[in-house]
Parts: structure tokens; sequence; C-alpha cells
């Protein structure tokens, strides 16, 4: 199911997906982050903000990543990823942007509690050379700083995924089909901000 994102139709060729629109963004009333949270990140309820909702696409990637290295199921699987993104992913990205808002974030947490990750490689480069970076085995994720916002790649269980904050997430059979959309995915957002040649990657596996 193709998206309509950054001026462009994306995701294509993603054979299952899991879409969700609007939902970067702080989660706030009952069952929201606290009052603290909610008032800096601009959730609905942060009064004093005027309801200013601030993206929290930083964290909510980072915390993909961590289910994505872990084999976490909801985090890989369209069928239940809604709730997983709703629930989980925007309660704990809420607090990783507030605690840090972006990827060196993961540093941050793996000095309050190990996450088991460890970093395969980063840097900047453009999307033709980004496949000849991923790990040649296992499950991995990547943290795309695409020109003021973030986007979650990565592999698990036989199947690439793109999980963009704002479209959701996407699930390919193989790899051509996945590098096809990662690369419109990067065009679109470059377009659409008037970005350099190169974006910021990181990679990520369990240790």
């Amino acid at each position: 199911m193709a998206v309509n994102l950054y001026g462009k139709s994306l995701f294509g060729n993603a054979y299952k997906s899991a879409v969700i629109r609007g939902m970067n963004n702080a989660p706030g009333g009952a069952g929201g982050v606290d009052d603290d949270v909610q008032h800096r990140l601009g959730a609905p309820g942060g009064a004093s903000m005027m309801d200013r909702k601030h993206g929290i696409c930083c964290g909510i990637t980072v915390a993909w990543i961590i289910g994505v290295c872990h084999k976490r199921e909801d985090a890989v699987n369209t069928t239940g990823f809604d709730d997983y993104f709703r629930n989980v992913l925007r309660f704990q990205g809420s607090y990783i942007k507030d605690f840090k808002g972006n990827v060196d974030a993961m540093d941050e947490l793996q000095g309050i509690q190990t996450q088991g990750l460890g970093k395969t490689a980063s840097g900047r480069c453009n999307e033709d050379q980004l496949s000849g970076r991923f790990p040649s085995r296992g499950a991995w994720a990547s943290y795309l700083g695409l020109y003021h916002h973030a986007v979650g790649i990565g592999y698990s269980g036989s199947r690439y995924l793109i999980m963009d904050p704002n479209a959701g997430l996407f699930k390919y059979k193989g790899k051509s089909d996945f590098i096809s959309d990662v690369k419109a995915l990067c065009d679109a957002r470059r377009q659409s901000k008037g970005g350099g040649a190169d974006f910021r990657f990181t990679i990520f596996k369990k240790t």
C-alpha cells in the first residue's frame, strides 16, 4: 500500500504494512506521559504550550530499534504494530526524545540500563552507498537522520523493514524492493527539505 508523504508516493513495494498517520507526537491525557514532559514536548494536555505538538520521531525510532534488535514480535509484525506504536513506542519515545533528541540517546540509555546493542557502522552516506554498510547476517536496525527527521530501517526474521514515525511500518520480502523504497524515501525527504546528498546513519545489532 503506497502512502502519500513528503510530496511523493512511497512504500509501494512493501508486501505488508501497518499505516499510522498523525501519531508522531507525545501521548497526552490519561495514560500519557507526565505533565512536565507533556509541557516540554507540546503533547495534548500541555496547556501552557497551547497544544503545540512537537514531533518525537527520534525517540520513537530509538525505541523501535531496540525492539527489532531484540526480536520483539510487535516491532516487526504489521498485525500488532498499531497497538505497539500507539501504546509503547510513543510512550517510550516521548521520554527518549525529552532525554536526548537524537541517536545519541542510545548511548545515554546504555549508561543507565544496558540495552545490549552495539554499533556496527555509522557516519554519513547517500542512499546508493547505504546497503554496503548493512551487516551480512542476523537481525539489525539502523537510525537514519533524514534532514531533520528520524526513520528506522532493519532486518529481522528474513524480512526487511522500514519504520517511518509519520507513516507506520512496512515489510519487504526481498532486498531489492526494500532498497528501492529506502532510496525513494531518502530522495523525497531531501527534496522536501532541500538537503544535501548525504544523510546520517547508525546501524545497531544485539551484542
